[in-house]
């Protein structure tokens, strides 16, 4: 371009500027902003301190809605977005898939693990609840492999109480056979109504839905793509070289702009299944769908966007629909001359009005581009570093985004084992974590609020407790009462080499028969450099004497806990014990649940909005 198109004296600041650059940009190729409102205003010089434009008061109720008491503890903000609905949804629909996925092999091999899922059982609610508290403490607890979390070998590298929880085969399988629906109910790839976001959309929906229902932002939104890192498979695939991970899902996100808060999300699914209408920009396209399904037109709220989504048509559009706009825009799009060719020094700026849109060009450095903003709300002001207000506010709200990945990135356990439904799945549920965790931080009553840190811990604490609550009664009684297996001393011999532990290798009625070994792995020491051997290598001995076995039974029901929530279907839990008696002396476990969950307050809230 020539200096004549670049400049603009002085003596012409104060005419009227009706004039649009021919060029259109990339994203802004298919959009028209020339309309007849465009024609009729023209753009005028604004020069600060501009003249006192009063916006209409936002009036919204903001802030969580539908909270239990503000002395619950994290659990409860976390089954306020996971419902018992969904969890028992997920144990019905994996079972579903182990059934089928068993089922449909020809032949298993001798030692496969999927041997052992018949034995055990089907999986349950507490099951699941259990493999969420092991998935969320994965995220705290790093390590190379899944499989190292049971590593019990080196003492170094113990985690004993992953395999507490779990076994590491059962674990796998059911993280082998996890599902959020029917595969059956899902269409072929060949089929019109076909969607690669079947697998987990319905997790999605559970998260927009809940999200929305338990809080009402404030009036500033940031909308901006997200992406969840994957090299997988998929027609999803996504490449964004600003982004660390390059390649993954996208996802379109509309948070609040200063807590990171996620109200909507839209997983985007590739030009074939999510098609830009005709006159649209993509960004334009994408801002309207998020407000619309959130809910959020009409009602004052300020939204700021990067260049990719902003447009002066937009601005206008959302205007009208008494939404603000504020965003950057890029130089190839649509604008008056007198801002897209506007030459400036260091630390100058410029400012330009059509009706209700401001335009703002400021260059801070001689180095630098020149920064080009539009808003809808924000008027001509400079801050007390003579920098534009509109900049500095733009700054300040734009992050809404990029705070929600960062939250996530910290304890989210990122594998690359994952399919990349599962690994998107598996995202949305460490972000229903940090959804609830805002909700705690601004209904609780605690002092001090727990950490984000804390506040995961304590939900890891609370699911597996329930799920331990299970397990526990399936300790195996030994001789001598229902405490665990009793061991005897360990019997030594001369210093040359030294016994191992006993070990209990089978259980009588009346007599308990073990046998001992000289420990040769253990070093307890070996005997070597000539030294003498243990005598009697290996016998059997009478060594303890015991009842028969009792079996065990359950004792009543114990009174249902407080609901988690006071309306708005909550969650509430009762135990029973395996102590009436308890299983001795080898005898059977009870057989059923000590943890039982249901729901509770399922009538509306007040003011609850239903769809």
């Amino acid at each position: 371009m020539d200096d004549s198109d670049e400049s603009f004296p002085e003596s012409d600041q104060s005419d009227l500027e009706a004039e649009y650059d021919s060029e259109e940009g990339e994203e802004g190729g298919d959009e028209n902003d020339r309309n007849d409102e465009q024609v009729l205003q023209p753009w005028f010089w604004i020069f600060p301190p501009a003249e006192e434009r009063r916006q209409p008061d936002f009036q919204e109720t903001v802030g969580p809605q539908n909270m239990p008491n503000r002395n619950s503890k994290p659990i409860a903000y976390f089954y306020l977005l996971m419902t018992l609905n969904f969890l028992q949804q997920i144990v019905q629909e994996t079972n579903r898939y182990a059934k089928y996925f068993i089922a449909s092999q020809e032949r298993i091999r001798r030692f496969s693990g999927l041997h052992a899922w018949p034995k055990v059982g089907e999986t349950t609610l507490t099951e699941i609840i259990g493999f969420f508290a092991v998935i969320f403490n994965m995220g705290l607890v790093r390590k190379a492999t899944i499989a190292e979390y049971w590593n019990c070998k080196l003492p170094s590298q113990d985690t004993s109480w992953f395999r507490k929880m779990f076994s590491r085969n059962r674990f796998q399988l059911v993280f082998k056979f996890f599902h959020l629906t029917n595969n059956n109910n899902i269409p072929g790839r060949n089929d019109p109504n076909y969607s690669p976001t079947a697998k987990f959309q319905c997790l999605i929906d559970l998260f927009n839905r809940q999200s929305q229902f338990h809080y009402k932002p404030e009036q500033n939104l940031s909308i901006d793509e997200s992406l969840i890192g994957t090299r997988g498979r998929t027609c999803m695939l996504q490449y964004i070289p600003s982004k660390s991970s390059k390649f993954g899902v996208k996802v379109w996100m509309l948070v609040e702009a200063v807590t990171g808060y996620i109200i909507h999300a839209i997983i985007y699914r590739g030009k074939t299944y999510d098609p830009t209408p005709p006159g649209l920009t993509q960004g334009s396209y994408v801002v309207n769908n998020l407000l619309e399904r959130a809910g959020l037109l009409r009602k004052k709220y300020h939204v700021v966007c990067d260049s990719f989504f902003t447009s002066i048509a937009l601005a206008k559009q959302l205007f009208q629909l008494d939404t603000y706009f504020t965003g950057t825009i890029r130089q190839n799009r649509n604008m008056p001359n007198m801002i897209k060719h506007a030459i400036l020094t260091e630390r100058e700026f410029k400012y330009a009005r059509q009706g209700p849109i401001l335009m703002c060009v400021y260059r801070e450095r001689a180095r630098r581009k020149s920064v080009r903003i539009l808003s809808s709300y924000e008027k001509a002001t400079q801050n007390n570093d003579n920098k534009p207000q509109i900049l500095e506010f733009y700054n300040k709200n734009m992050g809404g985004v990029d705070l929600a990945d960062m939250m996530v990135t910290h304890y989210n356990d990122n594998r690359k084992t994952f399919k990349v439904w599962k690994k998107v799945a598996f995202n949305f549920l460490q972000r229903i974590v940090i959804n609830a965790y805002i909700l705690y931080c601004k209904n609780t009553s605690d002092q001090p609020v727990k950490s984000r840190l804390q506040f995961v811990q304590s939900i890891i604490e609370d699911l597996s407790c329930d799920y331990l609550l299970l397990t526990s009664s399936s300790t195996s009684y030994m001789a001598g009462g229902g405490t665990g297996p009793i061991w005897l001393d360990d019997m030594s011999c001369d210093a040359d080499g030294s016994w191992g532990s006993w070990s209990m290798v089978s259980l009588q009625c009346t007599v308990v028969v073990a046998k001992r070994n000289v420990n040769v792995i253990a070093n307890n020491p070996c005997p070597s450099a000539g030294g003498s051997s243990c005598s009697g290598l290996r016998r059997n001995t009478t060594c303890a004497t015991s009842k028969c076995p009792v079996n065990g039974d359950w004792t009543d029901w114990q009174v249902w806990s407080v609901c988690s929530s006071s309306c708005g279907s909550g969650i509430r839990k009762r135990t029973r014990l395996c102590d009436n008696p308890p299983p001795s002396y080898g005898g059977r476990l009870c057989n059923g649940n000590t943890l039982d969950l249901g729901s509770c307050n399922t009538h509306a809230c007040p003011g609850m909005y239903i769809k």
